[in-house]
């Protein structure tokens, strides 16, 4: 069935662009934490800056990290502003101190430019972030320029690899989570649109049988009183037919009922169209809305109909309490287990309610009544529904990726950083040494990212810790702080990968214990305020990075989650627009069909008119009613379809045709549909009065049958071969019952296949 079109899906980009926003998010909380903690740390430093500028630039910096930090905005003039202040102190470099040392070791603007290029890679795409990025390298290496002059700057480590590492990771850790993110926006795209033809299909084939159902219980029965003749006044047929018009007039799907109804006044409005005694007991007032309201309504004005024209019932007694009501009746009731429950129960109870989302149960003897219980559910929100499972199957594969990712960059930066320390020192071949173990350590957490066994965290740990005492312990104390001691970046980032999976709390708890560790000695090593400070500038340029780090996986789950909810939102308002003008439509088709003969009679009939003229139209109606709604319970299967033409030349004779068939039907080919149906039509053909024809389907057959009163049929009995069905004809006086037989071949041979086999193996 096609899907009305509506451009372009709402929803198709909300995972990425979640994630956009809370990268941009998460890089105004790092810069501005950053600068916070390495300008206050600057500020409580005796001595520091040297310059009362520098004093001043220090303090509006810190006011400006407050400010975004409690504001956290990532409009683009904010944005900017924090782009601005990044090159600012990139370029001013004296102003923050005229140390030369400083430079090689750690520096406020050294942290800002730092983070600045993590953030920029962050909050902008390659093509705006990778500019960006080489302009505050420029700038910086300019500032330095300042201090210790270009031939000095040539030197600086900062500039070659510490900068461009840190944009090349974050941009290849924001490139993986966009990438994840896209694949699940174009699969969530692809599955709305699958979801919505399935729910157009669904919502289709439930508006049709309510449709049929709400036929059955107003036009469908108005006319068949009328065209049988029975006893009713003209007044109450006339007060009938103008409730059915309304009723009818008013099933528009284009626009689902949601107002609030009163269902006790609704009910006692539909006693009055019965003349059965009926006691209406429980509550004085029960409001309800939506399907369920209506369902309730229809489904109670349908037992009053049956209690009083099939059950021949005296009183009846309509039960109402705040959760169910019950229908109960003191009619010659039934036997559910050897009676087929028919349309009007069927559907127009039983269905009708498990449309809405309730239920209808049905308890009934012979000669003891009946008695219908009807419950609902209450209306359902977009907050009942739980998240997909594929958002925590998501989580799973970040983390995976993630892992990896941080593993990589992880070796990358000891790849970089050990040699250069190894040639700076005088102990070369230990610090190789600890930096293979280092490099062994992060790719030891392979096996632990991939969910998979060994899980090696305890020792890697315990190892880096040896490790950051061996080379801390080996640096000389003016190196201490330095990009030499390359432990204080590359430790926890070895660390990390062990931690993705564990509890938060651990994973901080872990993280903090070897900056701690380090710190602790190098201000051993290395006590003064001085130390204090280098070791502030590495937590405010190193330490928070990698925490926000460690959190980045929880983060891109809250932002998928995020675009879940969104995503479902936004097509559930697309989809109920687009299936109400799909079933809109389908309704002005189909109520076209009722309007050519039943609106009209149901107006005359409105009137109070009966005359001969009429109960023979509305014989003939009702008898067309009949047949739609049967067929429409068999929609869509072809062997319905190609028998329709027959039934309804049948019908048009005055013939009174009943269709009985299974609800699922086989799928034969046009001329297999041909042959099979072939002698029932002809046989329907020479009906007189009435026939009934059925279509059922066995293990490895179909069978088309149909007795009726025949006046002659050319049709005999048949052995049948194998492109010809078996057909059984019996006559009994005037009636005359034809059965047609088609056997499934290839099941057949399958079946004999199978034997074969199983002879074989034995």
């Amino acid at each position: 069935m096609p899907v009305p079109r509506s451009g372009h899906d709402l929803a198709a980009d909300v995972s990425e662009r979640q994630v956009v926003n809370g990268a941009q998010e998460i890089a105004v909380i790092l810069l501005n934490c950053a600068t916070l903690v390495a300008c206050g740390s600057a500020l409580l430093l005796p001595g520091t800056p040297e310059s009362s500028v520098g004093v001043i630039g220090l303090a509006l910096l810190v006011w400006w990290a407050i400010y975004r930090l409690l504001t956290r905005s990532t409009a683009p003039l904010q944005l900017s502003i924090d782009f601005g202040y990044v090159l600012a102190v990139s370029a001013t470099v004296p102003v923050f101190g005229f140390d030369p040392q400083l430079l090689y070791t750690n520096s406020v603007p050294q942290v800002i430019a730092g983070t600045g290029v993590i953030c920029v890679a962050l909050a902008a795409p390659p093509k705006w972030s990778l500019p960006a990025a080489l302009a505050i390298t420029a700038t910086y290496a300019a500032g330095c320029a300042q201090v210790i002059g270009w031939a000095g700057v040539a030197h600086l480590p900062t500039i070659y690899y510490v900068l461009p590492i840190q944009w090349v990771a974050t941009t290849a850790l924001l490139l993986t989570a966009r990438s994840v993110a896209r694949r699940v926006d174009q699969a969530r795209s692809a599955n709305n649109e699958a979801a919505l033809r399935d729910a157009l299909t669904a919502a289709m084939r439930d508006n049709e049988l309510e449709h049929m159902a709400l036929v059955h219980d107003t036009a469908a029965s108005t006319l068949h009183l009328v065209g049988e003749g029975a006893k009713i006044s003209p007044d109450r047929i006339a007060a009938q037919a103008r409730r059915d018009l309304a009723l009818l007039a008013q099933d528009n799907p284009g626009a689902p009922p949601h107002a609030e109804i009163d269902i006790v006044a609704a009910l006692r409005a539909e006693i009055g169209h019965v003349s059965t005694p009926v006691d209406l007991t429980g509550v004085p007032e029960l409001v309800l809305a939506g399907r369920s309201a209506h369902a309730v309504v229809a489904v109670v004005r349908e037992s009053l109909n049956n209690a009083e024209r099939h059950a021949r019932a005296t009183r009846i007694t309509i039960d109402i309490t705040p959760s169910r009501i019950v229908v109960t009746d003191d009619g010659v009731g039934f036997d559910p287990m050897r009676t087929s429950l028919g349309h009007g129960v069927a559907e127009s109870i039983v269905g009708r309610m498990r449309r809405a989302g309730g239920n209808a149960s049905v308890r009934s003897a012979p000669g003891e009544g009946t008695a219908i219980t009807l419950t609902w559910n209450r209306t359902r929100t977009a907050a009942d529904d739980p998240l997909p499972a594929y958002v925590d199957q998501l989580t799973e594969r970040i983390l995976v990726r993630f892992g990896i990712a941080i593993i990589a960059i992880a070796v990358l930066q000891l790849a970089v950083a050990v040699p250069n320390t190894a040639f700076r020192t005088p102990d070369p071949i230990v610090h190789l040494v600890l930096g293979a173990i280092a490099v062994l350590v992060a790719l030891g957490a392979l096996p632990t990212v991939l969910g998979r066994a060994p899980d090696l965290t305890v020792p890697a740990m315990a190892t880096m810790g040896v490790v950051v005492g061996a080379q801390s312990l080996l640096l000389p104390d003016d190196q201490l702080g330095s990009p030499i001691q390359w432990t204080l970046a590359a430790t926890t980032l070895c660390v990390l990968p062990y931690l993705l999976r564990r509890p938060w709390q651990i994973s901080v708890s872990v993280m903090v214990l070897f900056w701690l560790t380090t710190g602790i000695l190098n201000f051993v090593q290395y006590p003064g305020m001085a130390a204090a400070f280098n070791l502030a500038l590495h937590t405010a340029g190193v330490f928070v990075v990698q925490l926000l780090v460690l959190a980045f996986p929880a983060w891109l789950r809250r932002a998928h989650a995020t675009a879940v909810q969104e995503s479902r939102e936004r097509w559930a308002q697309d989809a109920q627009r687009r299936i109400a003008q799909a079933l809109h439509e389908d309704y002005m088709r189909r109520n076209s069909e009722l309007i050519q003969g039943v609106f009209p009679l149901l107006q005359t009939l409105s009137t109070g008119t009966i005359d001969a003229d009429t109960r023979w139209r509305a014989r003939i109606e009702s008898r067309r009613l009949r047949l739609y709604i049967y067929q429409a319970r068999t929609t869509g299967n072809p062997l319905v379809a190609d028998l329709r033409p027959a039934i309804e030349a049948a019908d048009q004779r005055g013939v009174v045709v009943s269709l009985n068939t299974d609800h699922e039907l086989p799928e034969l080919a046009a001329e297999e549909r041909r042959r099979l149906l072939e002698p029932v039509a002809a046989t329907l053909a020479t009906a007189a009065r009435h026939a009934r024809v059925g279509l059922v389907s066995a293990p490895d057959e179909v069978v088309a049958s149909i007795i009726c009163d025949s006046s002659g049929t050319d049709i005999t009995s048949h052995p049948g071969g194998p492109d010809t069905p078996r057909i059984e004809v019996t006559e009994i006086d005037d009636t005359i019952w034809v059965s047609v037989h088609h056997r499934f071949l290839e099941r057949e041979d399958n079946a004999i296949a199978a034997d074969a086999e199983r002879v074989d193996i034995a």
